[in-house]
């Protein structure tokens, strides 16, 4: 029996052999996904369990010959020679007592798969022939250390040169679920120590953004503001806005920094000083709501450019910054 996608195939193989000659890794994934398409075969139905060895409950995929994964695998802009494509020919779910059924090949493979559980694959014919029970087992988890949520009692600023940015996916918690799903793994090299204390010109630390990669990795270079928590370094975005120096060569923070929502505990005010051309902000491109933080008296508009005229020394929101941070540790404790 022939399947409607047999036409899909018969045009996508010749385009697969011609540019598996210039070995393209995406279609080379195209070519291994289509293989493992059945394309005329006498299906049989399958029917069987399958469930985990913790709570056994919630559902499971089921793929044939894993075809699913494969197909994800592709570059988007090579599925879209492929057309349209029916995910459920190929899979199926368990219910909540683990019955499934399925129609598939004596000679296909099933592969059983569950988010944080090792995936299993058994053959047709050998669920058929010997009743095979599917559980999967789950995958090692690690402990989650809560302590480092408490605020940080210790700041790192520095500029920087970025050396590397990856995204890594957060482990597997056994007592807790991951909130950010994952976290970008920085590497910097300290060009100028603004505060801290440093071990080293290369430094670590994680990033975590809801909306892709920060703003300040896609910068070849940055000042870059991380909290000690626990031993773990982590960036802090907006903890201590607009840092910039002085005329006097000082660290400060520019403006008015507690209007930043991370600051808005801090009682300290703005005082006037003198910062070069250097420290102005280009705000041609703001938009009318980002406008108002530059106004008198913190700043003075000449042309595109806000120029800061007053602030506070760096030095004194950091201080402030980790009293506050301490007394929040002791209300939680």
């Amino acid at each position: 029996m022939q399947y409607n996608f047999l036409n899909v195939v018969k045009k996508v193989v010749p385009i697969c052999l011609k540019f598996l000659l210039m070995m393209k890794k995406s279609y080379v994934l195209l070519l291994i996904f289509i293989i493992s398409l059945p394309v005329c075969a006498q299906k049989i139905l399958v029917r069987g369990i399958a469930k985990d060895t913790t709570k056994g409950r919630s559902s499971m995929t089921i793929s044939i010959n894993d075809t699913i994964w494969r197909y994800q695998a592709i570059p988007a802009h090579v599925k879209e020679k492929l057309g349209n494509f029916d995910s459920s020919a190929y899979s199926t779910n368990t219910d909540k007592l683990g019955n499934y059924e399925i129609e598939a090949r004596p000679s296909d493979t099933l592969y059983f798969r569950k988010m944080h559980y090792v995936p299993q694959k058994h053959s047709v014919s050998d669920i058929v022939k010997n009743n095979i029970v599917v559980q999967l087992v789950p995958e090692p988890c690690e402990m989650f250390d809560f302590c480092t949520l408490q605020p940080a009692l210790d700041y790192l600023i520095f500029k920087g040169k970025k050396i590397s940015v990856q995204y890594k996916v957060d482990p597997y918690y056994c007592n807790t679920r991951s909130l950010n799903y994952g976290s970008y793994e920085c590497v910097y090299e300290v060009t100028e120590k603004i505060y801290g204390y440093f071990p080293g010109d290369i430094i670590k630390f994680n990033a975590y953004d809801h909306y892709g990669a920060p703003v300040f990795t896609k910068e070849k270079s940055a000042i870059v503001v991380l909290g000690n928590h626990y031993g773990k370094l982590r960036h802090h975005p907006c903890t201590f806005p607009n840092i910039t120096k002085t005329a006097g060569g000082k660290w400060a923070c520019a403006g008015n920094p507690i209007d930043s929502a991370e600051c808005a505990d801090i009682s300290l005010k703005s005082k006037p000083m003198n910062f070069p051309r250097t420290a102005s902000v280009d705000i041609s491109d703001f938009q009318r709501s980002v406008l108002e933080k530059f106004q008198q008296p913190y700043y003075r508009i000449d042309g595109h450019q806000a120029v800061p005229l007053q602030g506070i020394y760096l030095e004194e929101m950091v201080a402030e910054k980790i009293r506050l941070n301490r007394i929040s540790r002791e209300n939680l404790n």
